[in-house]
C-alpha cells in the first residue's frame, strides 16, 4: 500500500518521472467509460508512458481523494482496490470523476512495480 500512496501522491503532483519509475515496462491502463460517453464502453489499452505523458500535458488537476477499499498480497503479486473522487479539466472540459480503480502490482528483485490498472466509473447518480 506505500507504493499505491506513492503513486497517489505522484500523479497529484504531476511527477512523471516518480510514475515511471513505479510502473513496470509492460504497464498497460484500461478504462471503463460511463460518464463522458453516455454508455458503457472500454477505451483502448494505454501503453506505459503514454497516458501519464499526456494527460499531464492536457490535463489541469483538482483535488484527487483516494481511500483504498482493500488490499491483497499473495507471494510477488499485490492487487489494490481504491475509492477515488477527482475533479479538474482535460482539453479545456470540466469533468468530476467517482469511482474505483484496480491495480495489480508485481514484485521483482525486491521492488514492487504498478502492472495493471483498471479504472471503473460509478454510474451517475
Amino acid at each position: 500500500m506505500q507504493k499505491e500512496r506513492a503513486l497517489n501522491q505522484a500523479f497529484a503532483v504531476r511527477d512523471a518521472s516518480a510514475i515511471q519509475e513505479l510502473i513496470a515496462p509492460e504497464y498497460a491502463f484500461h478504462f471503463i467509460d460511463g460518464h463522458v460517453s453516455g454508455s458503457l464502453q472500454g477505451t483502448s489499452i494505454a501503453p506505459r508512458g503514454k497516458w501519464v505523458e499526456d494527460s499531464f500535458r492536457n490535463l489541469s488537476n483538482g483535488p484527487l481523494e483516494s481511500s483504498v477499499v482493500d488490499a491483497r498480497r499473495v507471494g510477488n503479486v499485490g492487487i489494490v482496490i481504491s475509492h477515488y473522487r477527482w475533479s479538474g479539466s482535460y482539453h479545456g472540459a470540466g469533468f468530476q470523476y467517482v469511482g474505483f480503480v484496480t491495480d495489480v502490482w508485481v514484485r521483482r528483485a525486491g521492488s514492487w512495480y504498478l502492472l495493471a490498472s483498471h479504472a471503473q466509473l460509478s454510474p451517475p447518480t
